[in-house]
Formats: C-alpha cells, sequence, structure tokens
C-alpha cells in the first residue's frame, strides 16, 4: 500500500501506515478488539504534531536570530 501511494505522489509515514494496518486487522477480529481511545489519542497526535514542531522550529529561528542578531545568521 505504501509503495502505490508513493508512486502517486503522496508522502506516507511508515507510522501511520502501520498503525493504520494493526487498527484495520483488529477491526476485522471485532469491535472490541481495538482501543478506540488509544487509536484517537494516536491520531490526536498525528494532528497537532505537524503544527506543534512548526511552531517550535518557528520560536526557536526568531530567538535564534534575537540573540545573535540578523546579521550574524547572514553569513
Amino acid at each position: 500500500m505504501i509503495l502505490v501511494a508513493v508512486s502517486f505522489g503522496y508522502f506516507t509515514s511508515m507510522n501511520q501506515a502501520l498503525v493504520g494496518a494493526m487498527a484495520g486487522a483488529g477491526r476485522a477480529r471485532g469491535r472490541h478488539a481495538v482501543k478506540t481511545r488509544n487509536l484517537v489519542g494516536i491520531v490526536r497526535g498525528w494532528i497537532t504534531g505537524p503544527p506543534t514542531s512548526f511552531v517550535l522550529a518557528l520560536l526557536a529561528a526568531l530567538a535564534m536570530r534575537a540573540l545573535a542578531g540578523a546579521d550574524a545568521l547572514a553569513r
């Protein structure tokens, strides 16, 4: 599945693929085989992770610029 998605140019994460596969296999075994609370926590991490990382990287870059000065980073 990952190879098909990548061949169409879609970004895929191995973590997302593995968790999705395990959740699908668990659902096939029965509704109670997958702990929905855990799955929701994983999906929440996928949604909030990239924006949080962006904000932290932006704040770190702004702090470095303020401490070192804009001219020091341009060299």
